[in-house]
């Protein structure tokens, strides 16, 4: 290296080192600049300060700034979800209005408070005195001075027909209401509270309220009693109205269960109810002047509370079926469901009714799955019936019969398939029980009906095959000659089945308990099989016969002498 090259490196070597520094750095904020989700993470902590500092230092401007864009995002969110925002919000505003009621009521007591302390009446020396004596809170005396507390009517009503047994009225009371118009409305308010809310057949409604007045049931095994009050009730109330509701249960029953409608005079029970009115009658101010509220009031109350509980009650099903009606109108038009003419869908208090006539299970069954998947959610009462037609049931017939030829069994010639009642029912001569099983089974596969009634009767056995299936040819001990007689049996049934159209002969072997199993099992098969070949000297053909030993001593054979033999079973 000469001296001038020296002298470069020496003076430019600090500063490219800086370059190439500045040039890496370059690049490397080119790279990050280009890859997004670095640049977000890098500037992420910057953009947020930099907001909580704006809102900490100009909180008016940026919710201005905000104000526009998030009322129109809230409004947007309302308007496409709904339901899902009032489910949201329906916990915080429930809390909200308790807590904002709670808080409205602290006031108001504290308020009532404030202004009983600053009374120095001798009417509030008394009522305090009173509330020490009594252990009844003073705020609660105030109010049932305020309002005070009457019974006005007491009526007695039986529980199964709704019939007035008894009415009391307070003294002083101007206005005395339709008795029979008001039983008839409380009964049907009762049993329309009963059937409409309660899951549970022991819950009873137990009041009415209008304003000040209202209607208190309490109910008992033969009678229910409704007591229309006016003020507030004091604690003891509803523990009197029990008391004397076993009273009169006990006083009374007997008359209560055996009434028929007609009112027999009971000065008993009329002065007993009087006594509990009067038991619970306060004085009233002479200020006070209130009228006794017509019944006419408290029946418009009960008819409005009775329109407000059907409206709620209505209301929501006829809207629930009008979106189920306008859903099924949609999927019409598009296409997806396409029933048969015949198949009618309505909807009837938030259920699909699937109705009509259909000519075979298959298309019921389809129609069901399709209108389940589209609508998984709704409950789908099946109506539907099916009834094929005549040349529907020759097929399945057909097909019966060809199913039969394939599995190796023979035709029934007389099979014939019917419907009744939803049901398929399978008639025809079969050779066993086993095999009308089968038939069924193969019915059962091809019309794809839910009931399948088979009637099939096994065909009536041959007296020759009812002979042959009787006869029993006996050995001597260790023998498997055949005797004398037992060559006798066989020519006769050798002379009486070849006539007949049979599939199969059964010879089964037995043999005494004497020997050893294998012993027996071999001995067994031995016998039989001289059976079977004299038979085939008979004329016989082997390939219809055939030997059975599974089970060469019979148990239940007592004699031994009777346990060496052959038996025989013709299957048709």
């Amino acid at each position: 290296m000469d001296q001038y090259s020296h002298l470069k490196k020496l003076l430019l070597q600090p500063e490219q080192e800086q370059i190439q520094k500045l040039e890496a750095e370059l690049a490397r904020l080119r790279e990050q600049l280009a890859d997004k989700e670095r640049l977000l993470e890098t500037i992420k902590p910057v953009i947020s300060e930099t907001l909580s500092q704006k809102i900490r230092e100009s909180r008016d401007e940026v919710a201005a700034a905000l104000a526009p864009v998030m009322g129109a995002a809230i409004k947007k969110q309302i308007q496409e979800a709904r339901d899902e925002v009032v489910d949201a919000l329906y916990p915080v505003i429930g809390q909200t209005i308790r807590k904002s009621i709670a808080e409205a009521m602290k006031k108001l007591v504290a308020s009532i408070n404030e202004r009983l302390e600053q009374s120095l009446g001798l009417r509030n020396i008394y009522l305090r005195l009173k509330a020490r004596i009594t252990g009844v809170p003073y705020e609660q005396l105030v109010l049932m001075r305020a309002l005070p507390f009457r019974i006005l009517h007491v009526y007695v009503i039986q529980k199964e027909s709704g019939v007035l047994i008894h009415h009391a009225t307070a003294p002083g009371v101007d206005v005395v209401p339709d008795k029979e118009m008001i039983t008839g409305m409380l009964t049907a308010i009762r049993q329309f509270a009963s059937e409409a809310f309660s899951q549970d057949q022991t819950r009873e409604l137990n009041k009415i309220s209008y304003e000040d007045v209202e209607i208190y049931l309490e109910n008992s095994r033969y009678v229910y009693l409704a007591f229309v009050i006016e003020g507030v009730p004091p604690g003891n109330f509803e523990e009197a109205v029990h008391a004397l509701e076993n009273e009169l249960h006990r006083q009374f029953h007997a008359y209560f269960r055996s009434f028929s409608g007609e009112e027999v005079p009971l000065p008993e029970l009329d002065t007993r109810l009087r006594a509990f009115m009067d038991q619970f009658q306060t004085d009233v101010p002479a200020a006070r002047s209130k009228k006794t509220p017509s019944m006419r009031r408290v029946m418009a109350v009960a008819a409005v509370l009775i329109g407000i509980v059907i409206g709620s009650l209505v209301v929501p099903d006829i809207w629930r079926d009008f979106r189920l009606n306008r859903e099924i109108e949609k999927l019409r038009l598009s296409g997806q469901l396409a029933l048969p003419p015949s198949v009618e869908l309505a909807v009837n208090d938030g259920q699909l009714m699937l109705s009509g006539t259909l000519n075979a299970w298959n298309t019921r069954n389809d129609v069901l799955k399709r209108v389940r998947r589209l609508f998984p959610n709704v409950p789908v009462v099946d109506r539907l019936t099916v009834k094929p037609f005549s040349t529907q049931l020759q097929q399945w017939q057909t097909q019966v019969q060809d199913s039969l030829k394939k599995l190796g069994l023979p035709e029934v010639p007389a099979l014939r398939l019917s419907v009744v009642d939803g049901a398929v029912v399978v008639e025809g001569p079969v050779k066993n029980k086993m095999e009308a099983m089968k038939i069924a089974s193969l019915v059962g596969k091809i019309t794809h009906a839910p009931i399948i009634v088979n009637v099939m009767q096994e065909a009536a056995i041959p007296a020759e095959i009812s002979w042959i299936n009787r006869q029993k040819v006996y050995f001597a001990f260790g023998s498997t000659t055949l005797s004398d007689s037992a060559r006798q049996v066989l020519r006769e049934i050798a002379r009486r089945l070849q006539p007949l159209s049979f599939e199969e002969l059964v010879i089964y072997g037995f043999a005494d308990s004497l020997g050893t199993p294998a012993q027996n099992r071999r001995m067994a098969r031995k016998r039989a099989e001289s059976v079977r070949n004299f038979l085939q000297q008979l004329g016989i053909p082997a390939n219809k016969m055939r030997i059975d030993v599974q089970n060469p001593v019979d148990r239940q054979v007592t004699n031994i002498a009777e346990a060496r033999r052959v038996e025989f079973r013709v299957m048709p």
